[in-house]
């Protein structure tokens, strides 16, 4: 999956994809763990910081930074939308980065 936007006929102005940024440590201060997860776990220390839904029409997830050129997926179970809740630890910008979608449909979750 490309990190960049695929243009398609030359006539769209902006391409947004669906999309989650953390601010994280510089790369030069550590490494940073991200952890992506269907189902929440219990993070010594994290605090939340976002609560929400996460279109995923594609049902693929991706987590790259903007100087790492790797790129690691995880495939969902569905596609569609999804609860996400975000969890970070570390003093200041974090460390680690927590993103757990919620396993039910995101209608049920907030009924």
């Amino acid at each position: 999956m490309s990190s960049y936007p695929e243009w398609e006929g030359g006539e769209a102005l902006v391409w947004v994809p669906a999309c989650i940024a953390v601010g994280t440590i510089e790369d030069t201060d550590g490494d940073v763990l991200v952890e992506l997860r269907v189902g929440a776990v219990e993070v010594p220390g994290g605090r939340e910081i976002h609560s929400g839904m996460f279109r995923c029409p594609s049902g693929d997830v991706s987590v790259t930074g903007p100087t790492d050129e790797r790129e690691v997926t995880l495939t969902l179970p569905r596609t569609g939308d999804w609860k996400v809740r975000i969890v970070v630890r570390g003093e200041g910008r974090p460390d680690y980065v927590g993103v757990f979608f919620d396993a039910e449909e995101w209608s049920a979750a907030v009924s």
